[in-house]
């Protein structure tokens, strides 16, 4: 049998394996791109996640002491001792602690006082993970000085923070109501606490493990830097969206709460002190929001807690829902 020396032995040309190098680099390319694009969605699931355990640990919080905690400073890291731990001030525990930039608080309309820090999660008995979004920044929480820690006025007074929707450049809503005596709404302040993610972008946020913010807001006109600055009670919760266009960049992650289906009148056996008989109806449907502002529709539903809770939701006009 004949042998074929090596020297004669059939190769790849340089064309076939071009060929085959480019194949390979489209399929490495498709790869990298859904895993990038799992690896994004997975992000937003645990963050959103997160934030809805939150909400359900201030709301037990709030039910047992009747406030909700104070803040902590985000300067601290999860080696420091008081991490996660509510900062209280120690001459008056009615009151929150201040510390610099970390730890802060703005008067808001009128007297009204809002802190901001860090979630305090080992005062709500969660993680210390849950102190931070699955970038790895620890989330804000700002809360009203009157909702946190005095105990009675959780009840009887409207929240000092305004939540809008929109663009924040141009045409936007305010999304919060102050119940009126006479049962209607007026938009304006009214949110009690904001839990915030600044989302993958970071801008604004302390890291985890970091003791100041890692990314400035800078000089952009996105609709999340109006969550950036820590400068003023107006937050964004608007439509999400990480595209090229800069003026509707949004990427934040919020929730927030008021305190109104909270507010029971003691006429009704609550203990809403200051409310007329009409104002705060146990079980009632939700007045109409003013016409420039977004319509509110009322979903019901079997609390254990309590026989009949109300959620109000936010639609706009042209949506054609209104409430009954």
């Amino acid at each position: 049998m004949r042998k074929i020396p090596p020297y004669c032995r059939r190769a790849f040309s340089l064309l076939e394996l071009s060929v085959v190098l480019v194949i390979i680099a489209v399929l490495v390319s498709f790869g990298v791109t859904i895993g990038t694009s799992a690896i994004k969605g997975a992000n937003r699931t645990t963050t959103i996640e997160r934030l809805q355990l939150i909400e359900e640990a201030l709301a037990l919080f709030q039910r047992a002491n009747g406030y909700y905690p104070c803040p902590y400073s985000r300067a601290l890291t999860p080696d420091d001792a008081t991490f996660g731990l509510e900062a209280r001030d120690g001459a008056d525990p009615a009151l929150c602690a201040t510390s610099g930039s970390a730890l802060l608080k703005l008067p808001a309309s009128g007297d009204a006082i809002v802190y901001f820090g860090g979630i305090p999660v080992r005062t709500l008995g969660l993680p210390d993970t849950y102190a931070a979004d699955a970038w790895g920044n620890k989330l804000l929480y700002a809360v009203s000085a009157t909702h946190a820690g005095v105990l009675g006025s959780y009840y009887t007074t409207d929240g000092p923070l305004v939540m809008r929707y929109g663009d924040r450049s141009g045409t936007n809503y305010t999304i919060t109501t102050a119940r009126e005596e006479d049962n209607t709404n007026a938009a304006g302040a009214a949110a009690v606490y904001v839990v915030l993610s600044h989302g993958a972008d970071g801008k604004g946020a302390y890291p985890l493990r970091g003791t100041s913010v890692a990314v400035s807001c800078g000089s952009s006109t996105a609709n999340d830097v109006g969550n950036c600055d820590d400068a003023n009670v107006i937050f964004y919760d608007t439509a999400f969206n990480d595209g090229s266009q800069e003026s509707t960049f949004f990427d934040d992650f919020v929730v927030w709460k008021s305190n109104h289906l909270d507010r029971i009148p003691t006429t009704l056996g609550g203990p809403g002190a200051g409310c007329s008989s009409s104002c705060e109806m146990w079980c009632a449907p939700c007045a109409n929001s003013p016409a420039a502002t977004p319509s509110m529709i009322c979903d019901r539903h079997i609390a254990s807690t309590s026989p009949c809770e109300a959620q109000c939701i936010y639609a706009y006009p042209e949506d054609g829902v209104l409430c009954p």
